[in-house]
């Protein structure tokens, strides 16, 4: 009598076994990212500011930046996206009640920067060949218990429309290299 060659069934089930779980492993990690909301489905500009549109008017990083010196100044860039040809006014702005003084005009597909006297020195050199580019400082007076972290109430108002937001207290920026603190950490001229 011949022996018969026999394989065992127990092979053949844990092959079979290891497919399925394979299988459920596979679906259900592309189940994972099979809906709408994930977490880069609205990815945000890293910018400190406020972003706001409204009609042609685009207003982003919208913020109060307090110096080194202590002295606050209202920081965004504003666009005109008017396609007509029709110049945008920027009417006033404020920082909790207290004005900026800003009366600038937007031509269409042009932008203005609104920032510290200061800053703007550094991105005018930076921006000389920019056309549609205009600048204006943004230094206010007279606002009360600012804080780096805290926020403050912005209103920027233009001829057809206005804009309320609670911006940011952020901190200046300083070149690198440029900034020096003692061992109390106050700035000094060193």
């Amino acid at each position: 009598m011949e022996d018969q060659n026999v394989k065992s069934q127990k092979s053949t089930v844990v092959r079979g076994a290891l497919a399925i779980v394979a299988a459920g492993a596979a679906l259900g990690m592309t189940a994972c990212s099979a809906g709408q909301i994930t977490q880069t489905a609205e990815q945000a500009p890293a910018v400190n500011g406020l972003h706001a549109k409204e009609g042609n008017v685009d207003v982003s990083d919208v913020s109060v930046v307090l110096g080194a010196d202590g002295k606050p100044s209202l920081k965004f860039t504003a666009s005109n996206a008017e396609n007509d040809g029709k110049d945008v006014k920027l009417v006033s702005a404020s920082v909790d009640g207290q004005a900026v003084s800003l009366n600038e005009t937007i031509k269409p597909g042009c932008n203005l920067v609104v920032d510290r006297e200061d800053a703007l020195k550094d991105l005018e050199k930076g921006a000389k060949d920019q056309k549609c580019l205009s600048y204006a400082a943004g230094d206010v007076s007279g606002v009360k218990d600012l804080y780096v972290g805290g926020q403050k109430p912005v209103e920027i108002k233009f001829d057809d429309t206005e804009f309320s937001l609670n911006a940011p207290v952020v901190a200046y920026t300083p070149e690198a290299g440029a900034f020096d603190r003692d061992k109390d950490g106050q700035p000094t001229d060193k």
